[in-house]
């Protein structure tokens, strides 16, 4: 399954979804501070054989915080690129925040490294398959000229199915290899249509 097959979220669902994990975030926020605080107390009064712990499971929280910040984000990403979720104010700030300047920049310098893992020297280091990325170096090097370029109008959708493109690894056929080239040609195209 690729960028494009992903089934769309149920609105309720994502809606439910985002709230309970805003909810175990905070919990999680709440009780990694209460480790923390507790843990340096005993360490400060000489019990570090429960202090250290206790900070290890402060560091688990923050971890914990840190996989629930993402899955949210994801999850509003994804929402913001079916393109039908505009109801849920959180995803309409995601949205926003997809076609900002600093988010475009970013979104652009993603396609041009994938669009170098072309160049031999380049692709070394790579995740982009090189083959992949020679055959469609060209439209990935002018579709990051376009989102760069402020004055051209980009819709959030397509924003937000770049960045997915760019981040996503198991669904995008930039890092697949399972996928195919088709894959990568649908998703340039539905980007492509969402700029100018």
């Amino acid at each position: 399954m690729s960028l494009l097959d992903d089934p769309p979220l149920d609105l309720a669902e994502a809606r439910a979804r985002l709230a309970e994990l805003r909810t175990l975030i905070l919990r999680r926020a709440v009780l990694g501070l209460v480790l923390a605080l507790l843990g340096a107390a005993l360490i400060a009064f000489g019990a570090e054989k429960i202090g250290i712990p206790l900070l290890i499971g402060a560091a688990a929280a923050a971890l914990l915080v840190g996989l629930g910040r993402d899955d949210r984000r994801r999850m509003l990403v994804r929402l913001v690129a079916q393109d039908d979720a505009w109801a849920i104010e959180e995803v309409r700030r995601t949205a926003a925040r997809l076609v900002s300047p600093p988010e475009r920049r970013r979104l652009a310098v993603g396609l041009r490294r994938a669009a170098e893992s072309a160049v031999p020297r380049h692709a070394e280091f790579s995740v982009v398959d090189p083959f992949r990325a020679t055959e469609f170096d060209e439209r990935l090097r002018c579709l990051a000229a376009t989102i760069a370029d402020e004055a051209v109008p980009l819709a959030a959708a397509g924003a937000a199915l770049c960045r997915r493109l760019l981040s996503e690894a198991r669904l995008s056929p930039l890092y697949n290899p399972n996928l195919g080239d088709a894959d990568l040609d649908r998703a340039i195209a539905q980007i492509e249509s969402a700029v100018g």
